[in-house]
């Protein structure tokens, strides 16, 4: 038998998929014991609100679940998102919990900012001339709940921006209108000036008017890191 396949088949021992010899019980039900506390500790650690949503044991149950599903990213950091396309696959674990995308997402994005390497990010001045895009060190998103707030029960249109700030190192959160969410996405598909005629089109706005409203929000975007020159 090969190296491999023992392997598979010492895994699929500790996660249930098998079951073990006696004689090797033991020492599989503390591989397993160590395997679970690590998920555990990092998906529970990683997701506060989450975890304090949920009680221990049923959280417990839904990791071995996990795990069995066949949890493999090789970054420990990264399992959290591995989570997260499990749980989205798998609603029917999570009743009454209609947010849960959303505050995954949440508590997520905060680890992906944190985890980005900025070492050769530099700032762009604002020129309206110039081509932008959403940053590396930022996100936009469209909620259904207000889970920055902690509000689970109102759904509605919610949107946030969220990006890391270089100076104190930490994820910054932002509620922004539904119309900014549109134009930051319009951005970084187009110039600054054909942004804001497309969007002044749909709203019925005046564009010169609308582009000295947006002016200073854009600066400051920039300011933030959040916008970035193209090329």
């Amino acid at each position: 038998m090969s190296d491999i396949k023992k392997q598979k088949i010492f895994v699929d021992k500790v996660i249930d998929n098998i079951p073990a010899d006696k004689n090797e019980q033991k020492p599989i039900e503390l591989y397993k014991e160590l395997v679970h506390h690590r998920f555990f500790e990092v998906i529970s650690n990683a997701n506060p609100i989450f975890y304090s949503l949920i009680k221990k044991k049923r959280l417990k149950k839904i990791i071995t679940k996990f795990i069995q599903s066949g949890a493999k990213t090789d970054f420990i950091w990264k399992l959290p998102s591995e989570f997260r396309t499990f749980v989205k696959k798998n609603k029917e674990l999570f009743p009454n919990m209609d947010y849960i995308d959303d505050l995954l997402w949440f508590e997520w994005i905060e680890i992906k900012l944190f985890m980005k390497d900025y070492s050769s990010f530099k700032r762009s001045k604002f020129d309206s001339s110039y081509l932008y895009d959403i940053s590396k060190s930022a996100k936009i998103k469209r909620l259904s709940y207000k889970v920055y707030e902690q509000e689970f029960k109102i759904k509605g249109e919610y949107c946030v921006l969220s990006y890391f700030d270089l100076k104190i190192k930490e994820v910054i959160y932002r509620e922004i209108s539904p119309f900014m969410y549109e134009f930051l996405k319009l951005i970084s598909k187009f110039s600054i000036k054909n942004a804001i005629l497309k969007i002044s089109r749909k709203y019925k706005l005046e564009p010169k008017e609308l582009k000295e409203i947006l002016i200073q929000p854009l600066k400051e975007l920039c300011t933030l890191g959040v916008l970035v020159r193209k090329g």
